[in-house]
């Protein structure tokens, strides 16, 4: 489905909205976080909040996307007519949205895990063939339709709380740290407050940071910067991207402070490291 030109109005919506990047570049902004949205990012829009979706650049993009209410509700066919009437939907624009009665609760997983409001897959071919199959048999009419729909939003969430690392195969439960971390992982390409991570759990962002030191050995700042030096140890792998652009990519406000992280974990500069990498990589043999 493509861009649409209202969605560069703020809005807001009754019910979480999945918004799939299958291909080109969009900025997204939900609540008071920004994201560059390419092939296999995903949008997470929650209740209540306001959004824009606009162009970068001249450049197009191509979104799926889908409605869904994450707990059965008895007022279910009410959001639908709501949505389907062009009259009524002009409402999401305003400051308020009426009708605050319909307006779904955010969902607070066991051990207090919130859906990130933006995440990128490992797997966006997965992703994107879910989204495809409904926008198929939306456009074919099938009777089916909404049944489809409702078992690719299941698979959907299921995925997302594997890419998150929710599911825990030891069958532990979820730690404060464990939450934060999931944060971490979907969002270190971009700034990170306490603020921020705060808001991904049920507690005061300084009573979390100090959970997260307890349970992990290290504080938040120093989990941050070892794994966006981890990320940027594959892409210093890549001659042709500039050292300007991975310290961009991972999340780094300079390049001389990405330069004072690395060598803080890897005892060598971005460009030393990348020429140790590439050193090793030539000496390899051939098969």
């Amino acid at each position: 489905m493509q861009m649409n030109d209202f969605w560069q109005i703020p809005r807001l919506i009754y019910d979480y909205q999945f918004m799939y990047c299958l291909s080109g570049h969009a900025l997204m902004t939900i609540g008071n976080q920004n994201h560059r949205l390419s092939r296999g990012h995903l949008a997470i829009i929650p209740p209540n909040v306001k959004h824009t979706l606009v162009y970068e650049g001249e450049r197009s993009a191509e979104i799926a996307w889908m409605h869904l209410d994450m707990v059965k509700q008895k007022d279910g066919d009410w959001i639908y007519r709501f949505y389907s009437t062009p009259d009524a939907y002009v409402l999401l624009f305003g400051d308020k949205l009426p009708f605050p009665e319909h307006i779904r609760k955010q969902i607070v997983f066991p051990g207090g895990f919130r859906l990130p409001k933006f995440l990128v897959f490992d797997d966006p071919e997965k992703i994107e063939g879910m989204f495809r199959s409904v926008i198929k048999a939306f456009a074919a009419e099938k009777t089916y339709f909404q049944l489809l729909s409702r078992t690719v939003a299941l698979q959907l969430i299921d995925a997302i709380l594997t890419q998150c690392g929710y599911w825990q195969s030891s069958g532990k439960p979820i730690l404060v740290s464990d939450i934060m971390k999931q944060y971490i992982h979907s969002n270190y390409m971009k700034k990170i407050t306490l603020k921020d991570i705060g808001e991904c759990t049920s507690y005061n962002p300084d009573y979390a940071s100090k959970l997260f030191r307890r349970e992990t050995g290290k504080t938040v700042v120093e989990y941050i910067n070892q794994y966006r030096i981890t990320k940027a140890k594959t892409m210093l792998l890549d001659p042709s991207l500039p050292i300007t652009e991975i310290a961009t990519r991972c999340g780094f406000q300079s390049v001389n402070y990405f330069s004072s992280v690395c060598r803080q974990f890897t005892g060598k500069s971005p460009r030393a490291l990348r020429t140790y990498y590439l050193t090793i990589m030539d000496e390899v043999p051939l098969s």
